[in-house]
């Protein structure tokens, strides 16, 4: 039960020990980003192309950046108390706004106004965080302070963007945005004072990408309707399952995120940023990819699907290289090993995208099919890698103990 009243503490102190749980308001907070994201993802599968693609980056970064932002101070300090559960849910009503603006049937221009003030009030509640830490971690302050300063800016242009028109207001958008994600950075050295806790971060990670591949799931879902269910969409809904299960396999097999503690002794250590700000890229990918094979489960002949299937290769080629980069980045273990399976996505990259710049004619069942033949490779190439460092690792352990 949530105590009336629980100054913030810093996670790490307190849970020095242990590997903490993700808590019940975490979970229940994720929910509204599972309608935000589908939201913005049938908006842009709904008519694909360059200007759409980039529609979707940019409300899919401001909606990632809106959860990871949240993260980052639970992940740091911990109270769970009423006013803390209060905050957490004015962020879901700014969320579950800037969803309901953007699942509209309207541009941009129509809809941009009611996605700033939605997203006002996401930065509002972040900073209100903030100063209840800066608060009572004094120890945090120099941190803290500096976030409160960065963050309250980029919480201004926000809401002066909401009067401005466009497209001045899109530049304050991204002027916004690029003091948000700066911040972090200029105050990494000072990070080291306040950890990321390498259990619970890397878990509300993983708890986000299952979250995202659960768009894949629901093409599934879709393509086995009753009223389509036929052999070409039931092969094709078969075919997602695999990309969605192959993506699941290979991500979550290689998990590793005691990277995201910043090592003091390492002042220019770029591994934390890289492996937390991939999985901005691997996010959007995945949410992209899932609604691209819900729609080409369903579609009708190949030419009448083709921006669907350069969007899905694209979109899978994006994922793919997202987790090498987050492979290259992880600490410990057997770095060759983990070379070889970024290697390995980044080749998967490379055919799923030579697949869709072939023209070849395939249905869009067939296409499905391929880009799971991709997928299984993947997986079946890890499986093998995992069984040969096992049985080096066991070789090595062997010839110790001769030694010794």
């Amino acid at each position: 039960m949530a105590e009336l009243w629980r100054p913030p503490a810093l996670r790490g102190a307190e849970h020095a020990n242990g590997a903490p749980a993700v808590s019940w308001i975490e979970l229940f907070y994720d929910l509204v980003f599972v309608v935000a994201i589908a939201g913005i993802g049938h908006r842009f599968i709904a008519a694909p192309g360059r200007a759409s693609a980039v529609e979707f980056v940019v409300l899919f970064g401001m909606l990632w950046w809106a959860w990871a932002s949240l993260t980052f101070v639970v992940d740091r300090f911990e109270s769970n108390d009423a006013i803390d559960r209060v905050l957490a849910v004015f962020q879901m009503f700014g969320v579950a706004a800037f969803a309901a603006a953007a699942s509209r049937e309207a541009s941009l221009d129509a809809i941009a106004a009611p996605l700033a003030a939605s997203y006002t009030i996401t930065r509002l509640v972040l900073i209100a965080m903030y100063a209840r830490a800066w608060w009572h971690v004094t120890e945090s302050r120099p941190l803290v302070g500096g976030y409160l300063r960065g963050f309250g800016l980029d919480a201004a242009l926000w809401a002066l963007s909401i009067a401005v028109p466009s497209p001045a207001r899109y530049a304050m958008w991204a002027a916004a945005m690029a003091i948000s994600l700066a911040t972090p950075w200029l105050m990494r050295r000072t990070q080291a004072r306040s950890p990321l806790n390498a259990s619970h971060l890397p878990e509300r990670f993983g708890l986000f990408t299952i979250l995202v591949l659960g768009e894949s799931v629901a093409a599934v879902v879709a393509g086995l309707h009753p009223d389509q269910a036929h052999a070409t969409t039931l092969a094709g809904a078969g075919a997602a399952f695999v990309v969605a299960t192959g993506l699941w396999w290979i991500y979550f097999d290689n998990f590793e995120g005691s990277v995201v503690r910043r090592d003091p002794d390492r002042r220019h250590d770029w591994r934390p940023t890289a492996w937390i700000y991939a999985h901005f890229p691997l996010a959007a990918c995945l949410a992209a990819a899932g609604n691209g094979m819900g729609h080409l489960i369903t579609a009708g002949e190949a030419h009448e699907s083709r921006a669907l299937v350069i969007t899905c290769s694209t979109a899978l080629a994006g994922a793919l290289l997202a987790m090498a980069v987050i492979l290259v980045s992880t600490a410990g273990g057997d770095v060759a090993s983990r070379t070889r399976r970024a290697t390995a996505r980044a080749a998967g990259a490379l055919l799923a995208v030579a697949v869709a710049a072939s023209g070849a004619p395939l249905t869009p069942a067939a296409y499905l099919v391929t880009l799971a033949a991709i997928l299984l490779s993947q997986v079946l190439f890890d499986v093998t890698e995992h069984a040969r460092a096992a049985r080096a690792a066991r070789t090595l352990r062997a010839e110790a103990g001769v030694t010794s």
